[in-house]
């Protein structure tokens, strides 16, 4: 660091700095710095040839015999100390080495200014760990579930994702679905909401959406012991294989046979859903009836 410089920041910091004019006992000799060491932006290259006339520094009396009004040395007077064996202690100068400066540098009457650092707000400051790209968009949907146990449990789509239930509708039609395949029950008053955690920072998408729910599965499963599953909509088969209309589904260990219809809401808003659904039921029946 240029000596100008270090001495702007230390006088910023208000550490009080101070320059000897006597020599210390048991102190060091002090660096003798170049004027290029201290100012090079001031060094002109060109000018190499012309140098400064030698100065002359006179010597500082003995600390017996000091003048009244002495004063203190400047920055520039280099005052080197030697010991004198054969007699008191005195204080030999120094001449400093020449050096070439640009007209700008001698007319130049302190050290120039201190560079205007830019300190950036903590708050500018990119981090840096960046968070993972979410790369499927995150998914909000709640499911119904009708909970047959030994025979059949059965999920469904619901069109609300912040519903607290089934609409009167979607119920009249789930009822009509089930009595089609000679079943009869309520649907449960716990519903599977997705996603389970609300944070954004964690991928919450397509896949992620059907491994949460094949993971409620395994357990819900071994409890009931049924070995049907009725999925009615996208999301309740996310985890089935895109495909398939029906397929045997792995749940840790635990098989269960799978059926999958369109949702609800796409059955009430397009009759031509109703004879797809059928096809399917008629499956999940001929099941139930075998067992």
């Amino acid at each position: 660091m240029l000596e100008v410089r270090r001495r702007a920041y230390m006088k910023a910091m208000g550490v009080v700095q101070f320059t000897p004019v006597d020599a210390i006992d048991g102190a060091a000799v002090s660096t003798v710095l170049l004027p290029e060491q201290v100012y090079p932006e001031l060094v002109d290259v060109s000018s190499a040839e012309d140098t400064l006339p030698q100065e002359t520094v006179q010597p500082v009396p003995t600390e017996n015999h000091e003048p009244e009004n002495r004063a203190v040395k400047t920055e520039s007077e280099v005052i080197q100390p030697r010991l004198n064996q054969s007699g008191p202690k005195t204080l030999t100068p120094t001449v400093a080495p020449k050096a070439s400066f640009s007209e700008a540098a001698l007319q130049h009457d302190g050290p120039p200014p201190t560079p205007d650092i830019k300190i950036t707000p903590l708050d500018e400051i990119a981090p840096t760990v960046a968070v993972q790209k979410v790369q499927d968009e995150a998914l909000r949907f709640a499911l119904t579930m009708v909970e047959i146990p030994g025979k059949l449990l059965v999920l469904a789509d619901l069109t609300d994702a912040d519903a607290m239930g089934c609409s009167a509708m979607e119920y009249h039609l789930l009822q009509a679905v089930l009595k089609s395949i000679s079943l009869e029950a309520e649907p449960s008053q716990h519903l599977f909401r997705w996603p389970l955690v609300n944070n954004k920072r964690m991928a919450q998408g397509k896949v992620e959406a059907a491994e949460g729910l094949q993971g409620f599965l395994m357990s819900k499963l071994e409890l009931l012991q049924v070995p049907n599953l009725l999925l009615i909509g996208k999301f309740s088969s996310g985890f089935m294989p895109e495909q398939d209309a029906q397929a045997v589904m792995d749940f840790a260990g635990y098989k269960a046979h799978c059926f999958r219809i369109p949702s609800l809401q796409n059955m009430l808003n397009d009759w031509q859903y109703k004879p797809q659904a059928w096809a399917a039921l008629a499956s999940v029946k001929h099941r139930l009836g075998s067992h």
